[in-house]
C-alpha cells in the first residue's frame, strides 16, 4: 500500500494528469475510485472524459449503490461526502478488487461533534461503551431518541471520545476509519501544501508515511518542489484606512468577531468588519483605482455562523450575498472569472483537535495551516487563469503571512 501526494499549486494541471493516468490505466485493466468535492465535477468532466467510470445512483440509498458498484468491481467516481460514509465493512471488498484511490483535494477526516457536557456525560454513562482506544459502541441497537444522530456515527465505528491530558472527558470526534487506506493498492492525493493540513496530521497519527511529487512544465510527474503562486498576480490592499481594526493578532478570528471591543455600544466587531467590506464594495478605493466592486466580479468570505448573525441585524452585504463563498471551499472553478477577493476572517486551528494531535507528538503548525486555507480560497479566483486579482485581507496576521509566502 502506497500513499502518494501530488503537491503543487492550483491550476498546475493535477486533475488533468490523473485523468490521463486513469484513461490509460483502465485500458490496462486497472481499477480506480476517484473522489472529488463536487458532483458537478463528476457529471460535467470525469464521466465525459472517462466514460468507463460510473457514479452511485440513488436506488435505495447512494451508499448501498456505492457498495454494489464496489462489489461489481466498477471504476467509480464519487464525492467526498459519500466516500466519507464508508466504514470498515467494505475493506475486504476493496482488497478483492485491488483498487487505486485518487482523492482530489484533501478529505476532512476528523471533525469535532457538537455535544454539551451534560449530554456527553449521559451518552458515556448510559447509552454507549467506550473501549481502550476511546471508540464508542452503542449499547441498544434499536435505540430511537434524542441521541440518535450520535448512535448513527457510533454504528459506523467512527465516533471517538476525546479526553484531555488529565483524563477528563471533553468532547466527541468523528474520524474516518484509517484502515480503509490499507485496502487500496495505491492512494493518490491531489492538493497543495499538504504537510500542514489536517489530513497529513491524521495519517501521521496512525503511522502512515507518504511520498510527495510535483508536476513539471510538461505536466509530468517529477520530484517534489515547493512551488509558490506568482506574486505579480496579486494587488493587496495596504494602509490603516481599511486595515487598522485588524491589527491585533486575534482580530477577525471567530471569537473576536462575536465580541464588542470596538468602543461602540451597539455594534459587534463583526458588524464593523462587514461595514468596512461593504464600504469597499460600494465606494471603491483610490489604491485600486476603482469606484465600485460589482458582485459578479468578486468573492468574499467570513465564518458562516457570523455571517448568519449579520442577517438578523441587517448589517451585512445584501447585494453581494451571491458572491459569498465558504472559507473552506476547494477545487471549484465556478469563480475563476472573479478579480476581487475580500477575506474577512483570521483562522486558528481547533484547540481541542490541536491538543489531540499534540498528545500523540504530532506537530501542528497553526500558521502554516491557516496560510494553506487562505491560499486555497484565493485560488478560486481569476488568478487560476493568470489574471491579476485584488485582495482585501484586513487581518494583519493573515495578510503578513500571505505576503511573506509570496516574497513581497
Amino acid at each position: 500500500m502506497k500513499i502518494n501526494i501530488i503537491d503543487d499549486i492550483c491550476g498546475k494541471g493535477k486533475t488533468n494528469y490523473v485523468i490521463n493516468e486513469m484513461q490509460e490505466g483502465i485500458v490496462q485493466g486497472k481499477q480506480y475510485i476517484y473522489v472529488t468535492p463536487f458532483l458537478d465535477e463528476i457529471n460535467e468532466r470525469i464521466l465525459k472524459e472517462i466514460p468507463e467510470m460510473v457514479t452511485p445512483k440513488k436506488i435505495a440509498t447512494k451508499m448501498s449503490s456505492l457498495i454494489q458498484l464496489l462489489e461489481e468491481g466498477e471504476n467509480i467516481a464519487t464525492t467526498h461526502t459519500l466516500f466519507k460514509m464508508l466504514n470498515k465493512d467494505v475493506i475486504e471488498i476493496l482488497k478483492n478488487n485491488n483498487y487505486i484511490l485518487i482523492i482530489d483535494e484533501t478529505l476532512d477526516v476528523i471533525e469535532q461533534v457538537g455535544v454539551t457536557s451534560r449530554d456527553l456525560d449521559t451518552i458515556i454513562n448510559t447509552f454507549a461503551d467506550v473501549d481502550i482506544n476511546n471508540k464508542l459502541t452503542w449499547k441498544d441497537k434499536d435505540y430511537k431518541g434524542k441521541f440518535e444522530s450520535y448512535k448513527e456515527l457510533a454504528d459506523t465505528d467512527n465516533l471517538y471520545l476525546y479526553r484531555d491530558k488529565d483524563g477528563n472527558e471533553v468532547t466527541l470526534f468523528w474520524q474516518f476509519p484509517h484502515q480503509i487506506f490499507s485496502a487500496f493498492k495505491e492512494t493518490w492525493i491531489l492538493t497543495y501544501m499538504f504537510d500542514c493540513q489536517l489530513f497529513a496530521m491524521y495519517l501521521k497519527s496512525y503511522g502512515y508515511t507518504y511520498n510527495k511529487y510535483s508536476l513539471d512544465n510538461k505536466s509530468k510527474l517529477t520530484n517534489y518542489t515547493f512551488n509558490r503562486l506568482d506574486k505579480s498576480l496579486f494587488n493587496i490592499l495596504q494602509g490603516d484606512n481599511y486595515n487598522a481594526f485588524g491589527n491585533r493578532r486575534s482580530a477577525l478570528s471567530k471569537a473576536w468577531l462575536q465580541r464588542k471591543e470596538n468602543g461602540e455600544s451597539i455594534a459587534t466587531n463583526a458588524e464593523i468588519a462587514r461595514k468596512k467590506m461593504y464600504g469597499l464594495c460600494r465606494n471603491g478605493c483610490k489604491a485600486w483605482n476603482i469606484k465600485q466592486i460589482k458582485a459578479k466580479d468578486m468573492i468574499w468570505t467570513t465564518y458562516k455562523d457570523v455571517l448568519l448573525k449579520g442577517l438578523e441585524t441587517g448589517i451585512y452585504l445584501p447585494s453581494y450575498r451571491s458572491s459569498w463563498l465558504a472559507l473552506n471551499s476547494r477545487a471549484t472553478n465556478d469563480y475563476q472569472d472573479r478579480h476581487y477577493i475580500l477575506y474577512g476572517c483570521n483562522l486558528f486551528f481547533n484547540p481541542l483537535m490541536k491538543q489531540h494531535f499534540q498528545q500523540q507528538n504530532i506537530e501542528v503548525d497553526e500558521d502554516s495551516w491557516a496560510l494553506s486555507m487562505l491560499v486555497q480560497f484565493v485560488c478560486r479566483s481569476a488568478m487560476r487563469k493568470g489574471e491579476k486579482v485584488y485582495l482585501y485581507i484586513p487581518s494583519l496576521r493573515m495578510r503578513e503571512m500571505f505576503m511573506d509566502y509570496l516574497g513581497m
